[in-house]
């Protein structure tokens, strides 16, 4: 169960990093196009043959209308194309019906136009198109002669917006895109092409801390329910990942965000059916190796250390001459022989010392029988003076039994000679450890 737990909790997060990842991919896929368009309609205004015409109104005004609207499918596409002159009139169109319109009919226009009339290529945020019913923006560029540096008039694009939506088309995820105020302005999901730019989803608290978060943020979290449904009893868990927009070099961006959602359901279900491959591999492996480092550490580890335990214990009971059965080219193997090299040196070593022991008993017993039938008086002390044994002499001259001696010193019956002569005595025995040798006046008990 841990193993499958781990396994599945590894794939979620590998699945939630690559849904951060896509949705960071697809913002930025959106703002290199609208840099694109920022781009293009500079190209536009760039025309050699629009600036002559605004100069000198030479050229056919068919042919360059039908320049124009090859700008209009290569170039873009855009939705429509206008030539303005420096006065403010258009003079090209690709929609031929507003040609005389002035820049004062239009407030985005004549805000564009008069940024142009300053060298400044503009943009406007997103807006409804009324003409087409969807979403647009609006490029001006400034057209000048490049010799005299003269402004001679703009060239102004709506963009088509279907450009945008089918960016979004191709990801499995729903994706939605707000603009900085939280109104939904392009999705891949069909049913909510009909609120684009109608409805708002600021009052969403997480598409409100999202907006709030900074430009090319990005953040993936699980949420209850799905952000573009109101009716919270249709609760659903989904996997929710938002990016805020940074722009691209010149294209600065609207400060947009967008969200990339996936039913939590649907999103985990390729982690939770790795994670059972995964499981229903590894415990057939580890439970084969397992079972082989078992028997591995049974036959080269567990049983010749219980043979060696069993050796020890023999040897504890005093047979030095059983030996340990190792017969492996291991560590333990080795162990074992040194071990039985050990106890044949042990068994010698314990065979001369039986010998030795024996040696020595018959020498301390005839040791023993000289002091204790010696007629000189003999004592035996510590290293502090107290008796610890005493011939049959020293009871005889002493008038003591040898039960009063043990554990008392030989002032019992001494102290008759001065105290130099003492210290003289006891630091020839204990710091110099050589014999003593003089005469020496005691006492008997009576």
């Amino acid at each position: 169960m841990s193993a499958y737990t781990s396994a599945k909790d590894s794939a979620q997060s590998i699945i939630t990093r690559n849904q951060s990842l896509l949705a960071q991919q697809t913002i930025d896929a959106v703002d290199r196009q609208l840099y694109q368009y920022f781009l293009n309609i500079q190209t536009v205004a760039g025309s050699v043959a629009f600036q002559s015409y605004l100069t000198s109104a030479t050229g056919n005004t068919l042919t360059l209308n039908q320049r124009l609207l090859g700008f209009q499918l290569i170039n873009g596409p855009w939705d429509q194309l206008f030539i303005y002159n420096a006065q403010g009139t258009i003079v090209l169109s690709t929609d031929g019906e507003r040609l005389g319109e002035s820049v004062t009919e239009d407030a985005l226009i004549s805000k564009g136009f008069d940024r142009a009339k300053q060298g400044a290529v503009t943009y406007t945020d997103v807006f409804l198109d009324d003409e087409y019913g969807y979403p647009t923006m609006i490029f001006s560029a400034p057209i000048i002669v490049k010799d005299t540096n003269q402004f001679v008039g703009a060239a102004i694009g709506y963009i088509a917006w279907p450009a945008i939506t089918e960016m979004l088309s191709g990801i499995p995820d729903a994706v939605h895109l707000y603009d900085h105020n939280g109104v939904l302005v392009a999705s891949n999901q069909l049913e909510d092409r009909s609120a684009f730019l109608k409805q708002s989803y600021a009052s969403n608290a997480f598409i409100r801390q999202a907006l709030q978060s900074g430009r090319g943020n990005v953040v993936t979290n699980t949420l209850v329910h799905r952000l573009t449904e109101s009716d919270v009893s249709q609760n659903q868990q989904v996997l929710v990942s938002y990016v805020t927009e940074a722009g691209f070099l010149d294209y600065h961006g609207g400060n947009w965000l967008m969200t990339l959602e996936s039913p939590a359901a649907t999103a985990f279900q390729p982690a939770s059916q790795e994670a059972i491959k995964l499981v229903l591999i590894l415990v057939p492996t580890i439970s084969i190796f397992a079972l082989l480092v078992l028997l591995l550490l049974y036959r080269f580890v567990l049983r010749p250390i219980g043979i060696l335990t069993e050796t020890t214990r023999t040897i504890s009971e005093g047979d030095f001459t059983h030996h340990a059965g190792v017969v492996t080219s291991d560590e333990v193997g080795q162990l074992g022989g040194s071990f039985n090299v050990m106890m044949d040196k042990l068994q010698a070593s314990y065979a001369t010392l039986e010998h030795k022991v024996a040696d020595r008993t018959q020498d301390l017993a005839k040791f023993k029988m000289a002091v204790e039938h010696a007629s000189e008086h003999i004592v035996i002390t510590d290293s502090n003076g107290v008796i610890l044994y005493g011939n049959h002499a020293a009871e005889d001259i002493t008038g003591f039994s040898l039960h009063e001696m043990l554990g008392n010193k030989p002032s019992l019956w001494g102290r008759q000679m001065s105290r130099q002569f003492y210290e003289k005595f006891w630091h020839q025995i204990k710091t110099v450890k050589k014999p003593f040798f003089g005469e020496i006046t005691n006492k008997r008990k009576n």
